[in-house]
């Protein structure tokens, strides 16, 4: 998206602030659902050390280099195939399935950050913080039987065999909100973006149509400058109203009233004619 083009949704919104309000408070609200919707989770993790075997503590090097029967940390080097061996080995779906039934959790077994240690990692997760944690000490407690059963499946002589050590089991587990984050993020851009987007085709819309209107107002506003305006005169001559016609009034009583007609000379002559 151009530069024109974020100037042109800028000036839309301004336009249409109103819609542009609504949206936003409607996708505050899309993912303030979506967080309460989403459960926490939550993560146990522990770690267990791999041991060489008594053989390799006990074997003098023949190049003359230092040796110590009595610290077998000094003999940890090459036990890598081993670890990845053992990580192979528990990370089975059977593994996955048992702490999917009785604690629904899941487990992810790796090595130490990509190291060369023979440190393996559990790391269990699960949506009950209880369920997590024993899960996890099933995992840790399982470690040596099924270290033992593997081995006992090659034919390893007992001196021969890889023991382990457990370095850190989490008491309590860790709760982590990055599953409410995630949904509240992708429901607030999700519906934030549909509501912009219907807003611009809104707006894109009427401007269409008053752009269809334009060149009938324009027609409009061409034919009221040209039409003729009434003068005065004529505004005078049509405003005139004929005269009304002149009423005869009655003459009051006691009042001579003297007539040009001859009857009515003839009629006050014949009245004074008359003797009292």
């Amino acid at each position: 998206m151009s530069f024109m083009d974020l100037a042109d949704l800028g000036r839309t919104l301004r336009r249409r602030w109103y819609l542009t309000l609504l949206a936003i408070a409607l996708a505050i609200a899309v993912a303030l659902l979506g967080w309460g919707r989403a459960k926490p989770t939550f993560t146990a993790a522990g770690t267990i050390l791999l041991m060489p075997p008594v053989s390799v503590v006990e074997a003098k090097p023949t190049d003359g280099a230092a040796y110590s029967a009595r610290n077998p940390l000094l003999y940890l080097g090459g036990l890598t195939e081993a670890r990845d061996a053992v990580v192979s080995a528990f990370s089975t779906e059977a593994t996955r399935a048992d702490l999917a039934d009785n604690y629904h959790s899941t487990v992810e077994i790796t090595s130490k950050d990509g190291s060369t240690a023979p440190i393996i990692v559990y790391s269990v997760e699960g949506t009950d913080a209880s369920q997590a944690e024993q899960g996890l000490k099933h995992l840790v407690s399982s470690a040596g039987p099924r270290l033992i059963e593997l081995q006992d499946g090659l034919k390893v002589p007992q001196k021969d065999r890889v023991t382990f050590e457990t370095l850190s089991v989490d008491d309590k587990a860790t709760a982590s909100h990055k599953k409410q984050l995630e949904l509240a993020v992708v429901g607030f851009a999700g519906t934030l973006g549909l509501g912009l987007l219907l807003i611009a085709l809104i707006d894109g819309r009427r401007q269409a149509q008053r752009s269809a209107r334009e060149p009938e107002r324009k027609a409009q506003a061409r034919t009221r400058r040209t039409r003729p305006e009434p003068t005065a005169r004529g505004l005078r001559r049509t405003s005139k109203t004929p005269d009304p016609k002149p009423s005869v009034e009655e003459p009051a009583a006691g009042v001579h009233v003297e007539s040009d007609s001859p009857a009515a000379s003839d009629d006050l002559m014949s009245t004074d004619a008359v003797p009292r």
